[in-house]
């Protein structure tokens, strides 16, 4: 499965490769930066600590105004320097498409014939003598994947019982009152729907939002959670993931 890519676009039969140079960081980087802009000279000043290319003023509209996906600014973007490149995509999807490589090298023996994408990275891996396993466990100590679910203001919120026992908690549920009680050693957190509070160790803790119930599961928006790890917990809403900090 692949994203397709077009060499060539509106009808210009060439393609300015030197122009991905164009950033000197990934947009990914630079887009968490992008959303915090409030107009187009936002933009120019920080697109300006990572290219010395001199956007127009329609280009800073775009990418202020975002591409219109989930990738919001960042996708603004890729948009402009892909039609620098004279490049084009199938779009943010992927393609059900064979794809053909070519390469060289100590590697190239195991790659003959058809594979699974996934299968060029432990082909790479094991050729520089990484182990995948323990890399990815390491890169993604720092990352949750919980289910969530975003209420009418656009909050996102987060599953109590589940995301607590992430973090060692145990749950009981009085149904008379409507409170759940999150506990493990050191730590209490009392949590009842429909209160925007929370005590953590008795101490009262204020939520943005009110707690809520939805088919029996109580949600929390992350500031109740952040108490549970210590840490500080940040949504990256284009991964769908809790960053722990």
């Amino acid at each position: 499965m692949k994203r397709a890519v077009c060499l060539s676009r509106d009808n210009i039969y060439d393609v300015n490769l030197e122009d991905f140079k164009m950033l000197s960081k990934s947009s990914e980087l630079i887009g968490k930066e992008l959303k915090n802009a409030k107009t187009t000279e936002d933009v120019r000043n920080i697109l300006a600590k990572y290219s010395t290319y001199q956007w127009t003023e329609a280009e800073l509209q775009q990418i202020l105004q975002g591409d219109g996906s989930s990738y919001g600014r960042e996708g603004g973007l890729n948009a402009v320097v892909a039609k620098h490149a004279l490049v084009g995509w199938t779009g943010h999807g992927h393609s059900g498409v064979d794809v053909g490589i070519w390469g060289y090298g100590p590697a190239i023996d195991a790659l003959r014939g058809v594979h699974d994408n996934t299968d060029l990275a432990k082909v790479a891996a094991e050729t520089i003598g990484v182990d995948l396993v323990e890399a990815t466990k390491k890169l993604q100590a720092k990352y949750l994947y919980p289910l969530f679910k975003i209420d009418r203001a656009g909050k996102v919120l987060f599953p109590a019982r589940a995301l607590y026992a992430e973090y060692g908690l145990k749950t009981s549920w009085d149904a008379a009152t409507q409170t759940a009680t999150f506990e493990k050693e050191g730590l209490k957190i009392v949590a009842t729907i429909n209160q925007n509070t929370i005590t953590v160790n008795g101490e009262k803790l204020t939520l943005p939002t009110a707690l809520s119930e939805d088919n029996g599961t109580m949600y929390l928006p992350l500031e109740a959670f952040e108490k549970a790890v210590g840490k500080k917990l940040t949504w990256d809403s284009l991964s769908e993931r809790i960053v722990m900090e």
